[in-house]
């Protein structure tokens, strides 16, 4: 039923992009690979550009290769931290080498990365977040994501927050100028914002980066990054 609707979509309005909205997508292996056999078998996989979520523990080369051909060209991924107590503490069940391994089957499939990271995790210090940096720089995935911690209403976080919570639903924005990250012991919110945008800055910027967007999605890509998303600034306002 679900290949039905998609073929109805590409056939009747041209539709080519789909986000298949899981949270995440591979966890169930059978649902995968029958969902993948199907739309190979009617040959809609080069018709799609599609992404969806996955985990680090679900980077099957097996059912990897058939996503692939199903039109599945981006996996989004929670790598989260470059630091293994880090990742310990928030019981990610994952650690860096884990990370990369997970990684690296990803692009052998053919398929590009989204990596989510965070800075602001409740053991991280700003040496653990500089190792975050280093490993997404490191990875040099096709597109990082670099959050704040946050402790959303109904959080447990918020039970032991040590600094201010957001009074405002504009703090609880990634990119607001009074965006309020969760802070702790070690790190205050505006050392945390300020790794954050400085990251951004630093990793969309690289050369390395640059040259993969170039290689792999033209020149067109790389002068939109560099004239309509590096030319901007965030403005902030946390105390």
């Amino acid at each position: 039923l679900v290949v039905d609707e998609i073929e109805h979509l590409i056939n009747h309005y041209g539709v080519r992009h789909f986000e298949i909205i899981d949270d995440t997508f591979t966890v169930n292996r059978h649902h995968v690979e029958a969902l993948c056999d199907e739309i190979v078998a009617r040959n809609l996989g080069p018709k799609i550009n599609a992404w969806c979520f996955s985990r680090v523990d679900r980077a099957d080369p097996r059912f990897l290769a058939k996503m692939k051909n199903a039109g599945i060209n981006w996996v989004f991924m929670g790598l989260e931290s470059g630091n293994d107590t880090v990742l310990l503490g928030v019981n990610k069940r994952q650690t860096v080498d884990g990370i990369k391994r997970a990684v690296d089957a990803v692009h052998t499939a053919g398929i590009h990365v989204g990596g989510n990271f965070v800075f602001g995790l409740p053991e991280d210090t700003l040496a653990s977040m500089g190792q975050t940096l280093a490993l997404a720089r490191e990875l040099n995935v096709e597109y990082a994501n670099f959050f704040i911690m946050m402790a959303y209403p109904g959080a447990r976080l918020r039970e032991t927050a040590v600094g201010a919570l957001p009074q405002r639903w504009s703090q609880y924005g990634f990119f607001t100028p009074d965006a309020l990250p969760l802070c702790n012991a070690r790190v205050t919110a505006r050392e945390i914002i300020e790794f954050r945008d400085r990251s951004f800055m630093n990793y969309f910027s690289g050369e390395r980066y640059q040259a993969l967007i170039e290689e792999k999605f033209g020149a067109g890509t790389l002068r939109f990054l560099r004239e309509r998303v590096l030319s901007l600034r965030i403005e902030r306002s946390v105390a």
